[in-house]
């Protein structure tokens, strides 16, 4: 059973000589469902480049992959796996991602990876900006012309394993490899450059602004995560992209809040604050002056449905619409500038709820159901009522955040969770760069520090 058919070259006289590839077959033997995708693209010198897409059940699970009769196995960590196949003129070969695993690990639910886009929907009548979250392709750009939009580790990772994204990968090995050093600092070059690579793309598409993260290994390093978003602006200058049309997205903890305010302050670098699940962690964002905030509000609900006896909740009682309420008007009562945009909603009762907030970001999904809802939107969230809030200011300096951040339990493990699970997501696309950078060595010779790039 061959993976990648036989070259078919193209007629004398034409513009492109290269051979094409066609799928001939896959066998994929799994205990329980799964869906499977395959495509062949057309890599320089005649070869074709298979990519196997699996999508299932996030569970640890023994995969059995058949190509070319030849029988792969490997223990499945997450929901999406990739198999680069290459086959050559006269030849085929395996090119695994480890040494005893075939397949590159990715993240848990990265087939649905987030991303924001921002427009107006008619069900939006006041003032809210409505903000799409959308997959790794955007698939949704085109029929809602939005406004801005945002990446995310997950979302990096899941996109730069389609075919379609193939060239920017390659650009981005390419571009670790031209600046040297360790293997460790062309890796993380490559990866500055793809994260650039793909922001660069979503802006060819909107006319506003696109949020880029800093890895979030750096979340407890201040002056590392200040280095990193100025090297992340600096390369979307060498691009020919302003500054003024870049979010840098980092984590809410304390370093990340003192770097958001020192990036604002005195390099002129607009932030976007994720991972907020604390009141804490939004009145020291208020005070540090960032941009944006992202508070999520479904994350929020799954803790308390989990770990308390209450399994569902009127729209207005929702734990995390409160937290977003309370942030909102925290802010409005006390004038700050920095813009609440709600995130991570489960259902369209939560959204309602948060109508008039200054963002909210909304799944296509959630989306469609409200665009379906005729009924009338009464807004419930406006800087006038705020005022009205029996909200008392707070200051807040290191120690009193430490304190009041860590007497909120929900908050302390879903910041740490959400770090942890973006900080892998990290190191699977380092993973998958190098195994990459191994696929390149077929078409190109280079090398990459410490070894021939594929050996």
């Amino acid at each position: 059973m061959a993976a990648c058919g036989p070259v078919r070259r193209s007629p004398p006289g034409t513009k492109d000589p290269r051979s094409s590839c066609r799928l001939a077959g896959l066998q994929v033997n799994y205990p329980w469902p799964l869906s499977v995708s395959a495509q062949c693209v057309q890599r320089p010198l005649g070869e074709c480049l298979l990519y196997v897409l699996l999508f299932g059940n996030i569970e640890t699970q023994v995969l059995t992959l058949k190509i070319a009769n030849q029988l792969y196995q490997g223990t499945i960590f997450s929901a999406l796996h990739r198999v680069s196949h290459i086959c050559t003129p006269g030849s085929c070969r395996i090119r695994p991602s480890g040494p005893t695993n075939p397949f590159a690990i990715t993240s848990p639910g990265v087939l649905c990876g987030r991303g924001v886009i921002s427009g107006q929907g008619p069900w939006c009548q006041h003032g809210a900006v409505n903000r799409l979250q959308t997959g790794p392709v955007f698939p949704a750009i085109d029929e809602y012309k939005p406004q801005d939009a945002t990446t995310n580790p997950s979302l990096i990772l899941a996109a730069a394993q389609m075919p379609s994204y193939q060239e920017l990968v390659e650009e981005a090995i390419a571009y670790g490899r031209k600046l040297g050093g360790s293997q460790e600092e062309q890796i993380t070059n490559a990866i500055d450059k793809l994260f650039v690579l793909f922001g660069a793309e979503i802006l060819k598409k909107i006319p506003g602004r696109v949020s880029t993260e800093v890895d979030a290994r750096l979340s407890f390093d201040k002056d590392a995560m200040v280095a990193r978003a100025r090297r992340l602006i600096e390369l979307y200058k060498e691009a020919g992209i302003s500054k003024e049309r870049i979010l840098i997205k980092l984590s809410s903890t304390w370093e990340g809040i003192q770097a958001g305010k020192e990036l604002e302050e005195h390099h002129g670098i607009r932030c976007n604050m994720t991972l907020l699940f604390s009141f804490a962690q939004a009145v020291a964002c208020a005070e540090a002056g960032v941009t944006l905030i992202s508070p999520f509000v479904g994350r929020i609900l799954d803790w308390h449905v989990a770990n308390t006896d209450k399994k569902s909740y009127e729209p207005q009682e929702d734990p995390g619409v409160k937290s977003v309420t309370k942030i909102y008007n925290y802010y409005k009562k006390f004038g700050y500038k920095t813009i609440v945009m709600g995130a991570s909603f489960r259902n369209t009762g939560e959204i309602k709820a948060l109508a008039g907030c200054d963002f909210l970001t909304i799944s296509p999904q959630l989306l469609g159901e409200l665009l379906k809802d005729h009924s009338k939107l009464t807004p419930v969230l406006s800087a006038k009522a705020a005022q009205a809030s029996d909200l008392e200011k707070i200051q807040l300096d290191e120690k009193a955040f430490r304190w009041l951040h860590n007497e909120d339990r929900m908050a302390v493990e879903k910041l740490s969770d959400g770090i942890r699970r973006f900080a892998a997501d990290a190191v699977k696309l380092e993973r998958m760069l190098r195994v990459s950078a191994g696929a390149t060595a077929g078409a190109t010779v280079g090398t990459w520090a410490g070894g021939v790039m594929g050996g």
